[in-house]
Protein backbone atom coordinates (compact mmCIF):
# COMPACT_ATOMS: atom_id res chain seq x y z
CA UNK A 1 0.00 0.00 0.00
CA UNK A 2 2.88 2.37 0.81
CA UNK A 3 4.40 1.82 -2.64
CA UNK A 4 1.06 2.31 -4.37
CA UNK A 5 0.50 5.58 -2.55
CA UNK A 6 3.58 7.16 -4.18
CA UNK A 7 3.47 5.29 -7.48
CA UNK A 8 2.48 8.39 -9.46
CA UNK A 9 5.25 10.49 -7.90
CA UNK A 10 7.89 8.15 -9.25
CA UNK A 11 6.32 7.58 -12.66
CA UNK A 12 7.68 9.28 -15.82
CA UNK A 13 6.22 12.53 -17.09
CA UNK A 14 7.17 15.43 -19.34
CA UNK A 15 7.31 19.21 -19.27
CA UNK A 16 6.74 20.31 -22.82
CA UNK A 17 9.04 18.07 -24.84
CA UNK A 18 11.39 17.47 -21.90
CA UNK A 19 11.05 13.87 -20.72
CA UNK A 20 11.46 13.28 -16.97
CA UNK A 21 12.05 9.95 -15.25
CA UNK A 22 9.84 10.93 -12.29
CA UNK A 23 7.90 13.87 -10.88
CA UNK A 24 10.35 14.91 -8.17
CA UNK A 25 11.80 18.38 -8.82
CA UNK A 26 14.17 20.68 -6.94
CA UNK A 27 12.57 24.05 -6.31
CA UNK A 28 14.70 27.17 -6.90
CA UNK A 29 16.27 28.69 -3.82
CA UNK A 30 18.45 31.81 -3.56
CA UNK A 31 21.88 30.77 -2.24
CA UNK A 32 24.23 33.73 -3.07
CA UNK A 33 27.26 31.44 -3.38
CA UNK A 34 28.58 32.55 -6.79
CA UNK A 35 31.69 34.64 -7.30
CA UNK A 36 31.49 38.43 -7.08
CA UNK A 37 31.31 38.41 -10.90
CA UNK A 38 28.27 36.14 -10.88
CA UNK A 39 30.11 33.01 -12.02
CA UNK A 40 28.78 29.66 -10.75
CA UNK A 41 31.41 27.81 -8.73
CA UNK A 42 32.45 24.18 -8.37
CA UNK A 43 30.66 24.20 -5.01
CA UNK A 44 27.43 25.16 -6.78
CA UNK A 45 28.01 22.44 -9.36
CA UNK A 46 28.34 19.92 -6.54
CA UNK A 47 25.15 21.20 -4.91
CA UNK A 48 23.07 20.57 -8.03
CA UNK A 49 24.84 17.31 -8.86
CA UNK A 50 23.95 15.86 -5.45
CA UNK A 51 20.23 16.30 -6.11
CA UNK A 52 20.61 14.69 -9.52
CA UNK A 53 22.55 11.79 -8.02
CA UNK A 54 19.84 11.46 -5.37
CA UNK A 55 17.16 10.76 -7.96
CA UNK A 56 15.57 14.17 -8.60
CA UNK A 57 14.42 14.17 -12.23
CA UNK A 58 14.28 17.96 -12.61
CA UNK A 59 16.33 20.72 -11.03
CA UNK A 60 15.43 24.41 -11.24
CA UNK A 61 18.29 26.79 -10.50
CA UNK A 62 18.26 29.70 -8.13
CA UNK A 63 17.33 33.00 -9.79
CA UNK A 64 19.95 34.07 -12.36
CA UNK A 65 20.23 37.76 -13.14
CA UNK A 66 19.90 38.59 -16.81
CA UNK A 67 21.90 41.76 -17.50
CA UNK A 68 24.66 43.95 -16.11
CA UNK A 69 22.31 46.81 -15.37
CA UNK A 70 19.44 46.64 -12.90
CA UNK A 71 18.47 42.96 -12.77
CA UNK A 72 20.86 41.69 -10.08
CA UNK A 73 19.16 41.33 -6.71
CA UNK A 74 21.92 40.20 -4.36
CA UNK A 75 25.68 40.30 -4.06
CA UNK A 76 27.22 36.96 -5.03
CA UNK A 77 24.09 36.03 -6.97
CA UNK A 78 24.87 33.99 -10.12
CA UNK A 79 24.00 35.41 -13.50
CA UNK A 80 23.60 34.29 -17.06
CA UNK A 81 24.14 37.70 -18.58
CA UNK A 82 27.39 37.15 -20.49
CA UNK A 83 29.47 34.48 -22.20
CA UNK A 84 31.74 33.85 -19.20
CA UNK A 85 28.81 33.11 -16.91
CA UNK A 86 27.16 30.88 -19.51
CA UNK A 87 30.39 28.95 -20.02
CA UNK A 88 30.60 28.18 -16.30
CA UNK A 89 26.99 27.01 -16.29
CA UNK A 90 27.86 24.47 -18.99
CA UNK A 91 29.93 22.53 -16.45
CA UNK A 92 27.05 22.54 -13.96
CA UNK A 93 24.59 21.40 -16.62
CA UNK A 94 26.91 18.65 -17.86
CA UNK A 95 27.25 17.27 -14.34
CA UNK A 96 23.47 17.17 -13.88
CA UNK A 97 23.00 15.45 -17.24
CA UNK A 98 25.67 12.88 -16.43
CA UNK A 99 23.58 11.91 -13.40
CA UNK A 100 20.48 11.46 -15.56
CA UNK A 101 18.52 14.56 -14.53
CA UNK A 102 17.26 17.61 -16.41
CA UNK A 103 17.87 21.22 -15.38
CA UNK A 104 16.05 24.50 -16.02
CA UNK A 105 17.52 27.98 -15.56
CA UNK A 106 15.40 30.41 -13.59
CA UNK A 107 15.71 33.86 -15.19
CA UNK A 108 15.19 36.77 -12.83
CA UNK A 109 15.05 40.55 -12.77
CA UNK A 110 14.94 41.80 -9.17
CA UNK A 111 13.35 45.15 -9.99
CA UNK A 112 12.80 47.40 -6.98
CA UNK A 113 13.63 44.54 -4.59
CA UNK A 114 17.29 44.63 -5.60
CA UNK A 115 19.41 45.03 -2.48
CA UNK A 116 22.88 44.20 -3.81
CA UNK A 117 23.84 45.27 -7.33
CA UNK A 118 27.39 46.46 -8.11
CA UNK A 119 26.27 47.76 -11.52
CA UNK A 120 23.80 50.42 -10.33
CA UNK A 121 23.25 52.49 -7.19
CA UNK A 122 19.54 52.86 -7.92
CA UNK A 123 16.75 50.40 -8.66
CA UNK A 124 14.04 50.20 -11.30
CA UNK A 125 10.36 49.38 -11.01
CA UNK A 126 7.10 49.95 -12.83
CA UNK A 127 6.46 53.05 -10.71
CA UNK A 128 8.31 55.14 -8.13
CA UNK A 129 6.76 53.19 -5.24
CA UNK A 130 8.94 51.66 -2.53
CA UNK A 131 8.26 47.97 -1.80
CA UNK A 132 6.82 47.21 1.61
CA UNK A 133 8.90 45.43 4.19
CA UNK A 134 12.65 45.36 4.79
CA UNK A 135 15.72 44.10 2.98
CA UNK A 136 16.86 40.65 4.09
CA UNK A 137 19.84 40.43 6.43
CA UNK A 138 20.44 36.81 5.39
CA UNK A 139 21.30 38.20 1.93
CA UNK A 140 23.44 41.07 3.27
CA UNK A 141 20.67 43.65 3.13
CA UNK A 142 19.41 46.02 5.82
CA UNK A 143 16.76 48.68 6.23
CA UNK A 144 13.94 49.60 3.87
CA UNK A 145 14.17 49.16 0.12
CA UNK A 146 15.00 52.11 -2.10
CA UNK A 147 12.28 53.96 -3.93
CA UNK A 148 12.84 52.85 -7.53
CA UNK A 149 12.93 54.93 -10.67
CA UNK A 150 9.81 54.44 -12.77
CA UNK A 151 10.87 52.58 -15.90
CA UNK A 152 10.67 54.24 -19.28
CA UNK A 153 9.30 52.49 -22.35
CA UNK A 154 12.88 52.12 -23.57
CA UNK A 155 13.93 50.42 -20.33
CA UNK A 156 10.97 48.03 -20.57
CA UNK A 157 12.17 47.09 -24.05
CA UNK A 158 15.69 46.51 -22.70
CA UNK A 159 14.32 44.14 -20.06
CA UNK A 160 12.47 42.15 -22.69
CA UNK A 161 15.67 41.91 -24.71
CA UNK A 162 17.66 40.85 -21.64
CA UNK A 163 15.28 37.96 -20.93
CA UNK A 164 15.64 36.84 -24.54
CA UNK A 165 19.44 37.07 -24.53
CA UNK A 166 19.78 35.15 -21.27
CA UNK A 167 17.33 32.48 -22.46
CA UNK A 168 19.40 31.97 -25.60
CA UNK A 169 22.58 31.67 -23.53
CA UNK A 170 20.84 29.15 -21.27
CA UNK A 171 19.85 27.11 -24.32
CA UNK A 172 23.39 27.23 -25.70
CA UNK A 173 24.79 26.22 -22.28
CA UNK A 174 22.71 23.05 -22.48
CA UNK A 175 19.84 23.84 -20.13
CA UNK A 176 16.71 21.84 -20.89
CA UNK A 177 14.36 24.71 -20.15
CA UNK A 178 13.94 28.11 -18.54
CA UNK A 179 11.62 29.31 -15.81
CA UNK A 180 10.82 33.02 -16.03
CA UNK A 181 10.61 34.45 -12.51
CA UNK A 182 7.34 36.32 -12.27
CA UNK A 183 6.83 35.92 -8.52
CA UNK A 184 7.93 37.00 -5.04
CA UNK A 185 7.88 40.74 -5.64
CA UNK A 186 10.54 40.83 -8.34
CA UNK A 187 10.14 42.94 -11.46
CA UNK A 188 7.49 41.03 -13.43
CA UNK A 189 5.48 40.52 -10.25
CA UNK A 190 5.75 44.24 -9.54
CA UNK A 191 4.05 44.98 -12.84
CA UNK A 192 1.27 42.56 -11.84
CA UNK A 193 0.85 44.12 -8.38
CA UNK A 194 -1.59 47.02 -8.18
CA UNK A 195 0.05 48.98 -5.34
CA UNK A 196 3.50 48.83 -6.99
CA UNK A 197 2.23 49.51 -10.49
CA UNK A 198 0.49 52.87 -10.73
CA UNK A 199 1.36 53.48 -14.38
CA UNK A 200 -1.10 55.20 -16.70
CA UNK A 201 0.23 53.69 -19.95
CA UNK A 202 -0.28 50.31 -21.64
CA UNK A 203 1.55 48.54 -18.78
CA UNK A 204 -0.61 49.83 -15.92
CA UNK A 205 -4.18 50.20 -14.78
CA UNK A 206 -6.42 47.24 -15.52
CA UNK A 207 -5.38 43.60 -15.14
CA UNK A 208 -4.79 43.07 -18.83
CA UNK A 209 -2.31 45.94 -18.91
CA UNK A 210 -0.52 44.82 -15.76
CA UNK A 211 -0.13 41.31 -17.19
CA UNK A 212 1.20 42.69 -20.48
CA UNK A 213 4.95 42.68 -19.70
CA UNK A 214 4.97 39.14 -18.30
CA UNK A 215 3.04 37.91 -21.34
CA UNK A 216 5.40 39.73 -23.71
CA UNK A 217 8.47 38.27 -22.02
CA UNK A 218 7.03 34.75 -22.23
CA UNK A 219 6.19 35.17 -25.90
CA UNK A 220 9.58 36.71 -26.69
CA UNK A 221 11.46 33.87 -24.98
CA UNK A 222 9.40 31.12 -26.60
CA UNK A 223 10.01 32.61 -30.03
CA UNK A 224 13.74 33.03 -29.32
CA UNK A 225 14.63 29.56 -28.02
CA UNK A 226 12.46 27.41 -30.27
CA UNK A 227 10.16 24.50 -29.59
CA UNK A 228 12.81 22.11 -28.27
CA UNK A 229 13.29 24.04 -25.02
CA UNK A 230 10.67 24.14 -22.27
CA UNK A 231 9.58 27.62 -21.17
CA UNK A 232 7.52 28.33 -18.08
CA UNK A 233 6.75 31.20 -15.74
CA UNK A 234 6.59 31.23 -11.96
CA UNK A 235 3.87 33.34 -10.34
CA UNK A 236 2.81 33.73 -6.71
CA UNK A 237 -0.33 34.74 -4.86
CA UNK A 238 1.53 37.34 -2.77
CA UNK A 239 4.27 39.87 -3.34
CA UNK A 240 7.32 38.62 -1.49
CA UNK A 241 7.96 41.56 0.85
CA UNK A 242 4.30 42.45 1.33
CA UNK A 243 3.69 42.80 5.07
CA UNK A 244 0.55 40.66 4.98
CA UNK A 245 2.34 37.90 3.09
CA UNK A 246 5.24 37.97 5.54
CA UNK A 247 2.83 37.75 8.48
CA UNK A 248 1.01 34.81 6.89
CA UNK A 249 4.34 33.04 6.44
CA UNK A 250 5.25 33.72 10.08
CA UNK A 251 1.89 32.41 11.23
CA UNK A 252 2.38 29.28 9.12
CA UNK A 253 5.82 28.66 10.63
CA UNK A 254 4.36 29.12 14.14
CA UNK A 255 1.58 26.65 13.35
CA UNK A 256 4.08 24.08 12.05
CA UNK A 257 6.19 24.36 15.21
Amino acid sequence: MHAQRYETLFSPTSVGDVELTNRVALAPMTRVSATAEGLPTNQMGGYYRRFADGGFALLITEGLYIDHQASQGYLFQPGIADAAQAECWKRVVDGVHEAGAKIFAQLMHAGSQSQGNPHMDSTLGPSAVRPRGQQLAMYRGSGPFQTPHAMTSEQIGEVREAFVNSARMARDAGFDGVEIHGANGYLLDEFLTDYLNTRADAYGGNVANRVRLAAEVCRDVVEAVGADMAVGIRISQDTGRDGKAVQRAANHRQWQS
